[in-house]
Formats: C-alpha cells, structure tokens, sequence
C-alpha cells in the first residue's frame, strides 16, 4: 500500500510545483528555441504487421530529423510555423505501423508543451489533449487498434534513472531506448490518462498497466531526484483512468466516485483537496487489486 506515504509525498509535491514547472517551460522552451533538436535520424528496419508485445522494438520510427539543426529552430516566427514543421509528412506517416507510430509521437520535439497548461482553469490535461489534436502522429495513434498496446509496452520498456536531469537532457540528449526523463514518463502517462487509449483495453491489459503503474509510484517515491517529485501526480491521473476502465467492465464505483476520478483527471491529479486524496487512496486499492491477480 503507498496511500499514507503518497499523501504525505503528494503535500510537499504541490508546495513545490508551481517554481518547478515554471523552471521546466522557460527553460526547456528556450533551449528549443536557441539550440534545436538533437534527436536521432529516421531509422529503417523490417516492418512489423502488427505490434509485438514481446519487450523488443520493431519497425520503422520517425524522428522528425528535419528538426535536427539548431539552425532551422532559428528561422520559425510563429508557434504555428513550430507546429506545422512537427507534422509528420504524409508518405512517411503511411509507413508507420502501429508500433512504429507509438515510438514516433515519444520523439515529437513539442510533447514537453503539456507544462505549459497550469493555472486555475487549464491543466495539463489540457495541453496533451491539444497535442493530439495539433499533431498528426498522435491523431493518428488515437485511430489505431493496437494503439493501447503499444503505450503499455513504451511504458513498461522506459528506463528511469535517479539521476537529476537538466532540462537540455529532456529534449535533446536521451534516446527513448536506453534512458528516459520524467517528462518522457509524465507525457505517457498524460496519453495513457485520456479517453483515447485506457478506455478501450481488456482486463488483462488493465492488470499489465497496473502493475506497471504501481512500478513507477514506487520508483518515484524513493528516487532521490527532484526532476521525478513534481510528476508523481500525473502516475496517479493514468491511474485514475485505469480504474474508470476496470469500473465499465466490473462496476463497483458510486457515482460520486466516478465524478471525482473525472475531475481528478481533468486536474492532471493536481491539487491539494479531500477529493485528491481520496482519488490518491480509491487508486492505490483498486491497483494492488488488479496487480495482485496479474
């Protein structure tokens, strides 16, 4: 059970949160801006006809290696002119399957923009439903079958480490299959937390993402790493999802319940409230009971 040691965690959290994410989009989006992105070239290899849930990456991935020199970063005027280049082009994003399209979106230079929807009436919840509408790799993920798959291999695949980030290493210096940063794992969570991908798994799905969740929580609650202390809430809003999805196929929830798991996400988990912490607490036991029967 994490529930008495969350609340306390998720308290200091929230105390913490506003300078940390202020620090994370000012920083990172000016380091967009001066040096670009450093992201690794288009990389072709056999196609796959479907995902394999196998823990092996397959299949060709777009990196968006257009936006590899700092120099183009220099010539946008216009966060439309940033948008329209982090658009996949048509013929490649033909060539993406479903596995190859998941690995994609993770390489998308813009997925950080989430931080950027904090105030009293937008979350980051917000933000990552504005990027699947804004950029094509994710719209077209929403359409694929196998997309809810392919999230939870990405998830289960991540390779979080206690080191302390800087923000330049969140963008630009990590490869998605040897090391990833809390941003990596907050935006995931933040697709995962949607309507597009959770909602649509089987109970053996939930029961793979729960353990997975529960793995997370208990790496971010003892990693020493500050960069992991202020996106603890968005394990929780993924959470939060799965436990509505077990709800539809074995209802439990009252509808006062369910209301405040909605919010909850709609809040991307973060605020300080009685109604937090009984979503934090309504998470922690339906997750152990899934996770126990995986």
């Amino acid at each position: 059970m994490f529930l008495s040691s969350m609340i306390r965690r998720t308290c200091w959290i929230k105390n913490k949160v506003s300078i940390k994410k202020l620090f994370e989009i000012f920083s990172v989006l000016s380091l967009c801006l001066l040096f670009g992105c450093s992201k690794q070239s288009d990389v072709t290899v056999a196609k796959d006809n479907d995902v394999i849930c196998d823990g092996t990456f397959t299949g060709y991935v777009y990196k968006f290696r257009n936006l590899k020199n700092k120099e183009v970063w220099k010539t946008f005027k216009s966060s439309a002119e940033i948008l329209a280049a982090c658009q996949i082009p048509q013929d490649s994003l033909n060539r993406l399957n479903t596995e190859g399209l998941s690995q994609s979106c993770m390489f998308l230079p813009i997925n950080f923009t989430y931080t950027a929807y904090y105030s009293n009436t937008v979350s980051p919840y917000d933000g990552i439903l504005s990027l699947i509408k804004s950029c094509n790799c994710l719209t077209a993920l929403t359409s694929k079958k196998l997309a809810p798959a392919a999230l939870i291999k990405l998830y289960k695949n991540m390779v979080l480490t206690n080191e302390t980030f800087t923000s330049s290493d969140f963008i630009y210096s990590l490869n998605i299959f040897e090391k990833n940063s809390s941003l990596d794992k907050s935006y995931l969570e933040l697709l995962l937390s949607t309507e597009y991908f959770t909602p649509k798994m089987d109970l053996s799905q939930l029961k793979e993402l729960a353990k997975e969740i529960q793995n997370k929580t208990t790496f971010q609650v003892n990693c020493p790493s500050a960069s992991y202390a202020g996106s603890l809430c968005y394990t929780y809003t993924a959470g939060a999802r799965v436990v509505l999805r077990y709800d539809s196929l074995n209802p439990f929830l009252t509808q006062a319940e369910k209301d405040k798991l909605l919010n909850f996400i709609k809040r991307a988990g973060d605020d300080i409230s009685v109604a937090q912490q009984d979503c934090i607490s309504l998470v922690d036991s339906t997750l152990n009971i899934l996770a126990r029967n995986h």
